[in-house]
């Protein structure tokens, strides 16, 4: 009681001070045994941490070497652990209790306290796991207990500095500040709790606690400014964080993204739907096996924070699909680990369209056949290598425009498919079968039995081909003619190899196709001979070189001159007179077929308009190549007709069956045409190559020449006479003239009369004879003719 009264007698500032050093001295000694404990419980911890990570790393290291029997290492991982502070000994007890292994520190009393930590140690060999003992850690605590002593020391003396100085701060100027700082403390808090509409007391003073209060008046209202900026600042960052995360899962790329500590934080859709593995939350953990998944790769690439590109390939719900993957860091600006980053790109559309066109530039993409690059590439690296012999098969299937035009086009690729297949069927696997462009295909081979084996693959070719190709309704004939040339020949010069194999191809087509033929240095010099005439037939257009014959055509029963058919010869200076035979189909493959088509109609015209001031009133016969029947052959005929002003009625144009077999509306047209202007039409040749009755109603002509395959022999086969009977009697039942040709004997004539034949063409009226004898001709009868060698 008389404390307390002796208390209310002092002053308020003493009492103040007073209370405040109570106050202070509890809270230091309340704070000090607070750390105190916190701190015995911390340092208890962090050894107990200590403890358990050494017993652990300590159990993995030696887990090997104790089951390799490596008792030296055992004993130096263990020597090791003696070198640690408050480390007082270790021992390793096996599975049935035994002590094996114990170690202890010097410097450890025996009455010290201790802790121990214990381990099993444990080896995993694949699923199997097996135990060898326990490892056993013991601590001591001294060096604990003594660092809490020097912490309650140093707290003691903290408490009493701050006791006194808080003392005689308090005592000189409470008496001044206690209200004042009291009213400042409240508006300080009002801050705080951003109450910026209190005004701070005090600022009307003019001493420290007047200038407090205004700075702490400023700093208000710079606070109020800045919790607006930051109010608007967040709801900035909100929405770009929500725009960023939108477009993150929007995107068709997977991505994922980890922390700093591999943990993933975020996952968008495409991701969840391919990478099902990597969910949010989840810690990301390498795993280690024996064959490395590709998820283990890119945990992997993400915990190394490399830059890291990759291609994935994954199959789900049997749909394979591709993937171009990346890794990478993100870092702040200061380069500081804020996470990994993963993405993948789905690119399954572009690797097919790449595949497609990497398949597409080597292969022939209606018969899926090797193309011609992927050929000129695979022979040059085979010639190059030079360590085998090369043959080169060339394949054409013959006539095969007729066929395109005939049945179309889409039946002639089926007839290219059946045919590559077929030329694939016969292969080794080691050759290589090439479609070259249209109807052109090769087989190329190496090694010691090159010839023999392409001769087999040509015969065999060609005896399957035999068998006609069905399509639908309809069986189409097809045939091929094939070369065949080897290294053994050409040498190791790609271009010569190809060149003896184009010759030997040539050669076959020339000896009636659908046949094979091998290459012989003969053929080089029969090309350098056709090279040649090329050359010379050129200049010869131009040149009285070219010039026409006539020859005669009777009429049946008096021998009487009905016309002439105008026929092209060459005699060259260098080479004497060269065979229709052979120049013409030259003419033909050379692309001068037109302008000796225009010399020979031009001189038919002539002639015919300058005998016919002479009292002739026929035709003058001329041949048309089928080649000539791809648009042009009516202006070539009117330029013709209009140049010499010949009457068209004096003018026949014979064409072969062969023309009737091409583009049949279009070539139809062009008859149409022709005859609609009067001149005469003549189907040449009738009763071979692909005769057919259809073709006289489809395509009208004013006359029938019966090819001389069936004269030639009509005196003497019924066979003969019987054909060109019916082929005469059909003729005339179509109101068509019909002509014989090849007659060379007057029985042949009388044979042909029996049958009904109108007019004849042949030798036995005479051989072709030049314009002027031509003329005598018909002017005093087929006797007075000579003939023209």
């Amino acid at each position: 009681m008389n404390v307390i009264t002796d208390l209310g007698s002092l002053s308020f500032r003493t009492r103040l001070v007073l209370a405040a050093a109570a106050t202070v001295v509890l809270v230091q000694i309340v704070g000090a045994l607070v750390d105190i404990y916190s701190g015995y419980v911390r340092l208890s911890a962090e050894m107990d941490a200590t403890g358990e990570l050494l017993v652990n790393q300590t159990a993995s290291t030696i887990s090997w070497p104790l089951w390799d029997f490596d008792d030296t290492l055992v004993k130096e991982v263990l020597e090791s652990l003696l070198q640690i502070k408050d480390f007082a000994g270790v021992a390793i007890v096996s599975v049935g209790g035994e002590t094996d292994v114990e170690l202890l520190s010097d410097a450890t009393s025996t009455s010290e306290t201790l802790r121990i930590y214990a381990k099993p140690i444990v080896i995993q060999d694949g699923n199997a796991t097996e135990t060898l003992g326990t490892l056993k850690i013991t601590m001591s605590t001294s060096g604990l207990w003594t660092a809490l002593w020097r912490v309650a020391l140093h707290k003691t003396l903290l408490v009493v500095a701050i006791l006194g100085m808080a003392s005689v701060a308090l005592y000189l100027v409470l008496g001044r500040l206690s209200k004042p700082l009291e009213d400042l403390r409240k508006a300080v808090y009002a801050i705080e709790r951003e109450e910026f509409n209190l005004p701070v007391p005090g600022r009307d003073r003019t001493d420290e606690i007047g200038a407090l209060a205004n700075a702490l008046d400023g700093l208000r209202e710079r606070e109020a400014e800045l919790a607006m900026l930051r109010r608007a600042n967040n709801e900035k960052s909100q929405r770009e964080g929500k725009r960023v995360q939108q477009a993150l899962q929007s995107t068709r790329d997977a991505v994922v993204i980890v922390d700093e500590v591999n943990t993933i934080v975020f996952t968008n859709g495409s991701a969840e739907c391919h990478f099902p593995g990597f969910r949010i939350g989840a810690e990301l953990i390498e795993r280690r096996s024996t064959k490395r998944s590709r998820a283990d790769e890119i945990r992997s690439a993400l915990l190394s924070r490399k830059e890291v590109d990759m291609e994935i390939t994954l199959e789900q719900k049997g749909i394979i699909r591709h993937f171009q993957a990346r890794t990478g860091p993100i870092v702040d600006s200061s380069g500081n680990d804020l996470g990994g980053l993963f993405l993948a790109s789905d690119f399954t559309e572009q690797f097919e369209h790449s595949r497609e066109a990497s398949y597409l530039a080597s292969h022939d993409p209606l018969t899926g056949l090797l193309n011609r690059r992927q050929m000129d590439a695979a022979l040059a690296k085979w010639v190059e290598d030079a360590s085998q012999p090369i043959g080169v098969m060339l394949i054409d299937l013959d006539h095969f425009k007729t066929i395109n035009d005939t049945f179309g086009h889409q039946h002639g690729d089926t007839v290219l498919i059946r045919v590559g297949q077929e030329f694939r069927d016969l292969s080794l696997s080691d050759d290589l079968v090439v479609r070259l462009g249209g109807d052109e295909f090769a087989i190329i081979t190496r090694g010691p039995n090159s010839e023999r084996h392409l001769n087999w693959i040509a015969s065999s070719a060609i005896d399957a081909l035999k068998t006609p190709v069905q399509l639908h309704e309809r069986a189409i004939k097809v045939s091929i003619s094939v070369g065949i040339a080897t290294s053994e020949t050409a040498g190791w010069n790609v271009q010569a190899l190809m060149r003896h194999a184009d010759l030997a191809l040539y050669e076959a087509k020339e000896g009636g196709r659908g046949r094979a033929e091998n290459y012989k240095d003969a053929l080089s010099a029969t090309h350098e001979r056709r090279r040649t005439m090329e050359e010379s037939f050129r200049t010869a257009l131009d040149t009285d070189c070219i010039f026409p014959v006539f020859q005669a055509q009777t009429a049946i029963d008096d021998g009487s001159v009905v016309g002439f058919e105008i026929l092209a010869r060459w005699h060259d200076p260098d080479l004497g007179l060269i065979n229709p035979a052979e120049f013409i189909p030259l003419a033909e493959n050379a692309d001068m077929i037109e302008p000796l088509t225009r010399r020979i109609l031009t001189d038919a015209c002539e002639t015919a308009l300058e005998w016919r001031s002479l009292g002739f009133q026929h035709r003058i016969a001329v041949n048309l190549s089928p080649k000539l029947f791809d648009g042009i052959i009516f202006n070539l005929v009117k330029e013709c007709l209009s140049l010499t002003e010949c009457p068209p009625e004096m003018i026949e144009l014979e064409i072969t069956e062969s023309v009737l077999l091409s583009n049949s509306s279009a070539v139809k047209k062009e008859i149409d045409d022709l005859r609609a202007i009067g001149l005469n039409i003549a189907l040449d040749d009738f009763g071979t190559g692909y005769s057919s009755l259809d073709y006289l109603r489809r395509f009208p002509v004013d006359k029938i020449k019966i090819d001389r395959a069936f004269v030639r022999h009509i005196a003497s086969s019924e066979q003969s006479r019987a054909i060109v009977t019916a082929i005469s009697q059909l003729g005339h039942s179509l109101g068509m003239k019909v002509t014989g040709e090849g007659a060379e004997t007057q029985e042949d004539r009388i044979a042909l009369k029996g049958c009904g034949v109108d007019v004849i063409q042949g030798f036995v009226d005479g051989q072709p004879a030049l314009k002027s004898e031509a003329e005598q001709m018909f002017l005093t009868g087929p006797t007075q003719k000579k003939a023209v060698s």
